[in-house]
């Protein structure tokens, strides 16, 4: 298919005679794609490249900007100003956005697939490699984005919350300082939670454990099994689809649980602790556990459906305060045999807070439960450390035959 606009002007670099895979990088704000791999080969000391990928470097439209008193400037788009709080000029972004999709087309006609494209940016470019990897082209390979940010009410999140299966979404790398005055770090903090907590899948915490770990997280004699929740109606999601295990009125231990909800999913990875079963592993050499959402959802099944399992960890997870996890074990005359637990929190989680999680652990002890709890100087988010300190439990509980 013709284009309808010239491809825009870009830099490319390549190593090898021929390439098999192609990144799209995009300029912040006033530089152009020259620029970009000029900065990248002066911090890096040599050139940036891979023998086997296209790096591509296009350079945006010179267009009035407003930031700039509304002189011409090499923007992917115009915005009000610098800011989460503004409203996104979305006639601008999708500009831009057709004739970067015109370059995608041009790397796919050439024998890239999507699959081996990814598109990312520095600054405004990584704003504009959210709408491309999450609005216009869902199936590339992963997004990247370096001290970006997107507005808080950006029509991304939006589309997003309308997809039914956003297990095949692209994985995200996203990097920021913390001392950033332009784009403050607390903006791209928000951004990469709120593009997680639109519901994350097996797959995706798969990625973020291996961007943590830095290798592959696994086990000689160990199956890791990552499912993935149904996408139901979420109420702190305006009730839209979200892969999440369960529903809830608001991310908070004082209200109570909705147990219908909480039972459906248990029913589901009931079938897939019965799968294992069946497949010759017996429930004491099997350990359930997850992160957020999946940590309180693996209490109610180590604590309440499958408690002959070897063990239970919980990474920055809360239980309500009247959960009926709590009054099923007061119930238990023998509570010698309960499943061990592991929980890690961030002292400084803004989402779960830290005495939820703290509490917790509190509280499920009393009754009976033996357990160790980490604490660490993070956000709600988990570090290599924590990921070393899983890996060692987890051989202790699930020792080779």
């Amino acid at each position: 298919m013709a284009s309808r606009w010239k491809i825009l002007p870009r830099i490319v670099a390549q190593s090898g005679p021929k390439h098999s895979a192609s990144v799209i990088w995009l300029h912040g704000s006033g530089d152009t794609g020259p620029g970009v791999l000029e900065w990248i080969n002066m911090v890096w000391k040599e050139e940036f490249q891979f023998p086997h990928i296209k790096l591509i470097y296009p350079t945006a439209d010179l267009i009035p900007y407003t930031p700039n008193a509304c002189q011409p400037s090499t923007v992917w788009f115009d915005r009000q100003q610098i800011s989460p709080m503004v409203p996104e000029i979305l006639s601008s972004v999708d500009a831009s956005a057709a004739k970067l999709n015109d370059l995608v087309q041009n790397e796919v006609d050439s024998g890239i697939p999507l699959s081996r494209i990814i598109i990312g940016g520095f600054s405004m470019g990584g704003g504009m490699a959210f709408h491309m990897a999450y609005r216009y082209q869902r199936e590339v390979a992963g997004c990247f984005a370096l001290s970006s940010f997107l507005n808080n009410e950006s029509v991304v999140y939006k589309k997003l919350r309308n997809v039914e299966d956003r297990s095949a979404l692209p994985p995200l790398l996203q990097c920021h300082g913390t001392r950033d005055e332009l784009v403050l770090f607390d903006w791209g903090k928000t951004t990469f939670k709120t593009l997680t907590d639109l519901g994350d899948t097996g797959l995706g915490v798969l990625e973020w454990i291996k961007m943590v770990w830095k290798e592959e997280f696994q086990f000689q004699h160990i199956t890791l099994i990552f499912p993935t929740a149904d996408p139901i109606p979420y109420t702190p999601n305006a009730r839209q689809l979200t892969t999440v295990w369960y529903d809830r009125q608001q991310i908070s231990p004082m209200i109570p649980e909705i147990l219908s909800s909480v039972d459906a999913s248990a029913a589901k990875l009931n079938d897939l602790v019965q799968n294992e079963v069946d497949s010759g592993i017996p429930l004491s050499r099997i350990i359930i556990g997850g992160y957020s959402m999946g940590g309180g959802m693996a209490f109610h099944m180590a604590y309440r459906y499958r408690r002959e399992v070897a063990g239970c960890f919980a990474l920055s997870s809360f239980l309500n305060n009247d959960s009926v996890v709590y009054k099923e074990l007061e119930k238990l005359e023998d509570r010698t045999a309960l499943p061990s637990l592991l929980q890690c929190h961030g002292t400084r989680d803004e989402l779960v807070l830290f005495d939820w999680g703290k509490t917790t652990f509190k509280t499920l002890t009393e009754l009976g439960v033996c357990g160790e709890f980490h604490e660490f100087n993070i956000f709600h988010e988990f570090n290599k450390k924590e990921l070393q300190i899983l890996q060692r439990w987890i051989l202790d509980k699930l020792p080779p035959d």
